[in-house]
């Protein structure tokens, strides 16, 4: 009897063991710290994407700003005033703004490549398309709307995806791309008179049509970041090891930063003892490392949703400010070892991931996607972190397990589509927050106080925000252009004085931008000198505006630089050129105004970026940068036509001149109190200014480091 009672003993614990063994070989594991995010490497294919960015600009910012060389050849072969047919000039510019927050949006769905490829081929159909027109108001639609918001699908990209390549030498790579602005505004400036007199201005649109094509190969070289990496992992690697070089030197040497980061950890999680993912301590006397808290299993019912015990504040304190817990920045780590770095993506992500990747492997069970399929929970002996403020877990490695007669097979093939659909949630526009920055990195306070390239770009993304309702389940899939969107159109912003009064020093600096684009050489003409002499005063303009680009940058880049007296010192000398070009009728007076408006404007440009980064923040710097670009392009729309009935009415440009000259004075004077308005909102709000955000010599020595170790 006992020796048949230990058989079928026997027999059970091998078919308990049987069975474990066969659900080990069902559960898959994947591990999230090589999900990283890539980093710009500054060098190798980054400079054929910083070609790439050039040509871009060449072509589209070469027809925008020179189109003032047609003006006179297409009102008299239209038979229109020059306001009318001033529009078409202010739609493209406006148009290619006003669709740079929608592309960027898009841009989540569809690469840059792609939108540039797409972009150019409108381009090229539409300019085409106006040399065979004959009614003044189709070639508007065609060459400002149509041309315009095809050129905002190539213009944001080529201008944003330097940025994605460049960290170090991030200013001196946007200010070669931003030359092409001006290199082609005069290379089209200069070339237009002759092509004029041979192919009239119906030849030149076509020869500009086959222009827009080099955008198409030039889109050709913006291949993604991380396929680049994939091929370059010894250059990957070097990299990681040199943040971890600078991590080890970073780390405090005694137990008082320690005890200041719990303390600071405490007073911030209310929302995560509200939440309860920490269930309850329990140590390991065998184990040098403590197991620090359990971490409660995501729920098998549900795929994509899980549900979290609850959790008193109390214990929560009590822990951290016990021994046993360890921060990593706004990471608190609640189970395993120390990391190097602490994973970025959250479970939350991985649930809904995993969830798409099934739905989408089974499409003759519709219903797959809502049944009990797979359970993903950290893998036994991962590291487990929780964000501080926040309920999202965050864990070194996953399982996935099928859940019993689920009829889910997880195999190589699931795990590889997974990874490959995570580093695309990681690689989206949505989740950075300098997605728009394009200046030099030693303004960006994020960036000085990190150790590392990598470290930096970590701490601006964000994966997975949001996910979480307040309940604490999974939400659906988030759509990243209506989140881009609207983080782009927040307009909370809009109750901020110091922001609104940046906006509109903009909107102002925007209507006097476009005079001597669109009007200097028809004015020209009109004092009686040549086409092709007039066409030359935008070719010296956009020659010297190049060589002050270059000297924008290299001054942005100072960590000393005031952005702001930089900027009204250029807004006042080119308004106050345009005012007192009227009295200077002279070839040689134009040719002043021109150099000294050219020279001064590119700080206007190349700054204001920096200004908004100072004023706001990075972490606000995609909001503003939406409602930036909305009501510039706004004011691009409205400021040659209303400048331009002024001479239809008078006759004369000078007041064209005169009034766009006052808007750009009157756009640096709204910039004067900036600063202390900023002062007075901080402190309404009760906010504490960094010592870091004052710090010019911090910067100056992560400056001279940068250079050292590109």
């Amino acid at each position: 009897m006992s020796s048949d009672v230990n058989t079928k003993n026997t027999v059970k614990e091998n078919g308990d063991l049987q069975s474990e063994m066969d659900d080990k070989a069902k559960e898959l594991e994947i591990n999230l710290e090589e999900i990283e995010l890539p980093v710009p490497p500054d060098g190798g294919w980054s400079w054929a994407v910083l070609l790439g960015s050039f040509i871009c600009m060449f072509c589209v910012d070469g027809l925008s700003f020179s189109f003032g060389v047609l003006l006179s050849d297409l009102q008299t072969s239209f038979e229109c005033t020059t306001t009318k047919i001033s529009v078409a000039s202010s739609l493209i510019v406006g148009f290619t703004l006003i669709s740079g927050p929608v592309v960027s949006a898009v841009s989540n769905i569809l690469s840059f490549r792609s939108l540039v490829l797409v972009g150019s081929g409108i381009s090229f159909c539409s300019v085409l398309a106006c040399a065979f027109v004959y009614d003044v108001n189709i070639f508007i639609v065609l060459f400002g709307f149509v041309t315009g918001t095809s050129y905002g699908m190539i213009y944001l990209p080529a201008a944003t995806i330097v940025s994605q390549w460049f960290a170090k030498l991030r200013a001196t790579a946007t200010g070669i791309s931003m030359c092409g602005s001006s290199i082609g505004t005069a290379v089209y400036s200069a070339i237009l008179p002759k092509l004029l007199k041979i192919y009239s201005w119906r030849g030149c649109m076509a020869i500009m049509a086959a222009m827009s094509l080099h955008c198409f190969a030039a889109g050709c070289l913006f291949i993604p970041l991380r396929d680049y990496q994939r091929g370059h992992p010894v250059k990957k690697s070097e990299m990681e090891r040199e943040a971890q070089v600078e991590d080890a030197s970073s780390k405090p040497k005694n137990g008082l930063s320690d005890a200041r980061f719990r303390r600071s950890v405490t007073s911030n999680l209310g929302s995560v003892a509200g939440s309860g993912y920490l269930k309850h301590a329990d140590t390991d006397p065998e184990s040098s490392t403590p197991v620090l808290l359990k971490v409660p299993k995501l729920d098998r019912g549900d795929p994509l949703s899980h549900r979290v015990p609850n959790f008193p504040a109390s214990v929560v304190k009590d822990l951290l400010e016990s021994q046993s817990i360890h921060g990593s920045g706004d990471m608190v780590r609640i189970q395993g070892i120390e990391k190097h770095q602490p994973p970025m993506v959250g479970l939350s992500t991985v649930n809904r991931v995993v969830g798409e990747v099934l739905s989408h492997q089974d499409h003759s069970h519709p219903q797959s996607s809502r049944r009990r399929t797979v359970s993903v929970e950290p893998s036994p002996g991962a590291s487990v972190y929780v964000k501080t403020g926040g309920n999202q877990l965050f864990a070194s490695a996953v399982s996935l397990r099928p859940i019993a007669d689920a009829g889910v097979h997880v195999n190589s093939s699931i795990r590889r589509e997974i990874v490959r659909k995570l580093e695309r949630e990681m690689d989206l526009p949505a989740n950075r927050k300098d997605f728009f920055y394009s200046a030099s990195m030693v303004h960006v306070n994020e960036y000085v106080s990190s150790s590392n390239v990598n470290e930096y770009i970590r701490s601006v993304t964000k994966i997975g925000a949001g996910e979480i309702e307040e309940e604490g389940t999974v939400a659906r899939p988030p759509n990243h252009v209506v989140k881009m969107l609207s983080e782009l159109f927040d307009f909370g912003l809009l109750r901020s004085p110091t922001f609104l009064l940046l906006l509109a020093s903009s909107v102002f600096g925007l209507l006097g931008y476009p005079v001597p684009y669109v009007f200097l050489s028809d004015e020209a003409q009109t004092l009686g000198y040549s086409s092709e002499a007039s066409a030359n005063l935008l070719v010296y303009l956009s020659s010297v505006n190049t060589v002050g680009r270059v000297m924008a940058g290299v001054i942005s880049d100072w960590p000393c630089t005031d952005a702001l007296f930089v900027n009204n010192a250029a807004l006042i000398i080119s308004g106050v050129a345009c005012v007192v070009l009227p009295l200077m009728p002279s070839y040689n007076g134009h040719v002043a105004y021109a150099v000294t408006f050219g020279l001064a404007i590119a700080a206007f440009v190349s700054l204001r970026i920096i200004l908004l980064v100072e004023m706001l923040g990075l972490e606000r710097l995609t909001n503003a940068f939406g409602f930036l670009l909305l009501f510039q392009g706004l004011a691009f729309i409205v400021s040659p036509p209303i400048l331009a009935s002024f001479y239809d009415l008078l006759k004369s440009y000078n007041y064209t001149f005169i009034l766009g000259g006052a808007s750009l004075i009157f756009s640096a004077l709204l910039c004067f109190p900036l600063r202390p308005i900023l002062r007075w909102e901080r402190r309404r709000r009760g906010e504490v200014v960094p010592p870091h955000e004052s710090g010019h010599c911090i910067r100056l020595v992560r400056h001279i480091r940068d250079r050292f170790t590109v």
